[in-house]
């Protein structure tokens, strides 16, 4: 079992804490009571103290039994979908289809293995919404098989105040 100072809410904690500590005054920087406690010092010691964020999620993941395969974020509320960043373990590109509207068809290429049959992983996708009716949806019916080199699948955006369909920007994720 690994101890409780691997795990990234603990470093959170103490990153907190010492944070708080050096602000206050309580600590003293590591050079000595004579040197000052700059930025640069406490944000050394931040560095050395935590993961960055995305690598803790990715931790806290990959130790739940999950792993990113695919990821990606789509501006596409302008009506014309534009790939902001992708990524995970395996993915070398990604082609978004805008099908109509509030409908896009997802493409990831890479290297998957068995990863790529879809009864394998879990999908999930999310919107940039500030007006908070709207919803996503992921879907795999209907859609091209994917393979060892693909995963495909649609993401369905509509307004619940009106059940109608929008263009939004989209947010998804493969895990497997």
């Amino acid at each position: 079992m690994k101890s409780v100072k691997s795990k990234p809410w603990f470093r959170g904690l103490v990153t907190l804490s010492m944070v708080g500590a050096l602000s206050a005054g309580v600590l003293m920087s590591p050079v000595g009571a004579a040197a000052p406690v700059t930025k640069a010092t406490v944000k050394k010691i931040v560095k050395k103290l935590t993961y960055t964020k995305a690598q803790s999620d990715t931790r806290y993941l990959q130790q739940s039994g999950y792993d990113t395969v695919a990821f990606a974020s789509v501006a596409a509320e302008s009506g014309t979908p534009s790939v902001l960043n992708f990524g995970g373990r395996g993915t070398s590109s990604l082609t978004v289809d805008d099908l109509g509207v509030g409908h896009y068809r997802m493409i990831f290429n890479g290297s998957y293995g068995a990863a790529a049959d879809l009864s394998n992983v879990t999908i999930l996708c999310s919107i940039r919404d500030t007006d908070s009716f709207h919803v996503a949806s992921c879907d795999t019916d209907g859609v091209p098989a994917s393979s060892a080199t693909q995963i495909i699948f649609d993401v369905f955006v509509w307004t619940t105040n009106g059940n109608t369909d929008a263009d939004k920007d989209i947010s998804v994720m493969v895990l497997a």
